[in-house]
C-alpha cells in the first residue's frame, strides 16, 4: 500500500505541477527556465535576460539533468524552451516545437558553427541538405553515383545501393527509385576544407545573404519548387545571426568534396553555399577564419545550357565550431 501511495503521489506530482495551460498572445512567445518554474511571454526576436547559465543556441537554461542535447555537458529539465526568433512560421513549426531545440537550426549547434561530434566522420565542412532536382521532356532511366568510394557521408534518401549510386527512372520533375517517387534525391556528408574556395564571396546581413542566394539559384535556372524549398527551408533553419559571410561553391569545387557521375549527358548545374555566421562587420582580415571574400563570386557563376535533361543541385553548408576563428 505504501508503494502505491508513493507512485501515486509521484505521478500527481507531476502530472498537476503545472496544470493550466499557458497561452502567449500573438507576436510573443513562452519561456521557461525549467518545468517548476513559472513561465512568462517575451517579444519575438528578443532573447531572454542572458544570465551565465543561458544557452542561446540550447533554448535552455542549463540545469543538471540527464545529458539531452548534444553533449554541451550539461543539460536541462524538460519541456525544452521555444525561443522563436521568426515571426512568420511554417505550417509545420508548431509541431512538436516545445520539444524541438534546433528549430532554428541546421543541425546539432555549438558556438558559431555545427557540433561535430554528433555526427559520423571527420570533415569539418558539414554539407547540409545538398537536394538534386531534375527537369527531362522525355521519361528516362540512369544512375546518378557518388565516384568516392570514402565519401562521408551523413545521410541520404532514397538510400544508395552497394555502388553508392542512386539508380533513378525519372518523369518530368520526379525521381522514381524502386517505384517510389521523390521530388528531389538528397544527402548530408562531411567534406575538407580544402575542396572548397574562401576567396570569391560577400558579407551582408542575414536577410540580404538569403536574398543573395535565392537570386543565385534563379540565374542557375532553378526551378519554382525548388526555389520554394530553398526559401521555406532556410528562412526557418539558417541561425538568426545579424550578418553572414557567404562563400558559393560551384561545380569545380562541388566535383572535388562529393565527385559525383551521371550515366547520361544532361546540363548538371552544382552549387553549395558556406556560411559563416558573424556577430559584425567590424573584423579585420587576419582576425577571422575563414578569410573574408575578397572577389566577386558572379563570374564564376556557370552558364545554364539548353538540355533535354538538367539536373540542379542546390546545399548550405556550416563549418563546425572549432575551425571557426574570431
Amino acid at each position: 500500500m505504501k508503494k502505491l501511495l508513493f507512485v501515486f503521489l509521484f505521478i500527481g506530482l507531476n502530472v498537476f505541477a503545472n496544470p493550466m495551460p499557458f497561452q502567449c498572445p500573438p507576436g510573443s512567445y513562452r519561456y521557461q527556465v525549467n518545468y517548476f518554474s513559472p513561465p512568462q511571454c517575451l517579444p519575438f526576436g528578443q532573447a531572454p535576460g542572458m544570465g551565465s547559465s543561458f544557452c542561446v543556441h540550447c533554448q535552455a537554461e542549463m540545469q543538471n539533468h540527464m545529458n539531452f542535447n548534444w553533449g554541451h555537458g550539461q543539460s536541462f529539465y524538460w519541456p525544452m524552451m521555444a525561443w522563436q526568433t521568426q515571426p512568420q512560421m511554417p505550417w509545420w513549426a508548431m509541431q512538436g516545437n516545445m520539444y524541438y531545440p534546433n528549430m532554428h537550426f541546421p543541425g546539432a549547434w555549438q558556438g558559431q558553427g555545427m557540433n561535430h561530434q554528433q555526427y559520423p566522420g571527420s570533415g569539418p565542412v558539414m554539407m547540409g541538405k545538398p537536394n538534386i532536382y531534375i527537369d527531362t521532356k522525355e521519361e528516362v532511366n540512369f544512375d546518378i553515383t557518388f565516384s568516392n568510394p570514402n565519401q562521408e557521408f551523413i545521410a541520404t534518401a532514397p538510400y544508395l545501393d552497394d555502388s553508392n549510386s542512386w539508380k533513378v527512372k525519372a518523369k518530368k520533375d520526379y525521381f522514381f527509385v524502386d517505384g517510389v517517387a521523390y521530388g528531389y534525391l538528397f544527402y548530408d556528408a562531411r567534406a575538407s576544407l580544402e575542396d572548397f574556395q574562401f576567396e570569391q564571396g560577400v558579407c551582408s546581413t542575414r536577410e540580404s545573404i538569403l536574398e543573395i542566394m535565392q537570386q543565385d539559384l534563379m540565374a542557375l535556372e532553378h526551378s519554382q519548387r525548388s526555389l520554394e524549398d530553398f526559401s521555406k527551408y532556410w528562412k526557418i533553419k539558417m541561425p538568426n545571426y545579424p550578418y553572414y559571410c557567404l562563400y558559393p561553391q560551384y561545380n569545380n569545387q562541388m566535383q572535388k568534396a562529393a565527385p559525383l557521375k551521371v550515366s547520361l549527358e544532361a546540363d548538371f548545374s552544382r552549387v553549395l553555399y558556406i556560411l559563416i555566421p558573424l556577430k559584425s562587420l567590424a573584423l579585420k582580415n587576419k582576425e577571422i577564419y575563414p578569410p573574408l571574400p575578397q572577389k566577386d563570386f558572379t563570374p564564376s557563376r556557370p552558364s545554364p545550357m539548353d538540355a533535354k535533361i538538367k539536373l540542379k543541385e542546390w546545399g548550405v553548408a556550416f563549418l563546425i565550431n572549432s575551425v571557426i576563428k574570431h
